[in-house]
């Protein structure tokens, strides 16, 4: 963009300076100014006046010199500021966008990390839960198993002494029927 000013800046000069020109000649031969003269022979080099041929430069230096500084410069700063402007926010999106992937990226390691430890916590309390699980089962076989012992010596022991007792009613039974059926006492 910097490099077509000074293409558009010497352009404008050549066409000021090849209208000077055409405008001096036709004011030295007396005629008036043709913009598109009919043929070659009409601007004769050998008319030009040197004195005014160095005004005109001089004028055209005067113009150019004053155009830069007045229009051209300050279009130029205006133009370049905006550019700064430009890549300053295009910097600064650039900027906050490596800000934003940083943010995330913690935020991403934060929440694997998190559900890490809560997943490691929650497999520690099953496992405990686990475990108090089978130990309570396990003491309650223990105190069943430790009951039915104890209900089978109990019973036992009433069979034991329900049979010895049933041995002696039975001999005693016996011995009475005995004594029934013979009709006599068989002492």
């Amino acid at each position: 963009m910097n490099r077509l000013i000074p293409v558009r800046l010497c352009a404008a000069l050549s066409a000021s300076l090849a209208a000077l020109v055409a405008a001096t000649n036709a004011a030295a031969s007396g005629a008036t100014l043709d913009i598109l003269p009919s043929g070659i022979d009409s601007v004769n080099p050998l008319e030009w006046r040197p004195f005014l041929m160095i005004g005109i430069v001089a004028i055209i230096f005067v113009l150019s010199k004053l155009l830069n500084r007045v229009v051209f410069e300050p279009l130029v700063k205006v133009l370049e500021e905006r550019e700064n402007r430009i890549d300053g926010a295009r910097n600064r999106a650039a900027d906050l966008a490596r800000d934003a992937d940083a943010l995330l990226q913690r935020y991403e390691t934060a929440v694997r990390e998190a559900r890490a430890r809560a997943g490691h916590d929650r497999r520690g309390r099953i496992d405990e839960a686990r475990r108090g699980y089978q130990a309570a089962i396990q003491a309650a076989r223990e105190s069943a198993d430790a009951e039915i012992g104890r209900a089978r010596s109990e019973v036992s022991a009433a069979v034991n002494a329900a049979r010895t007792l049933l041995e002696q009613d039975a001999q005693g039974l016996a011995r009475e029927l005995a004594e029934r059926l013979l009709g006599r006492s068989l002492a």
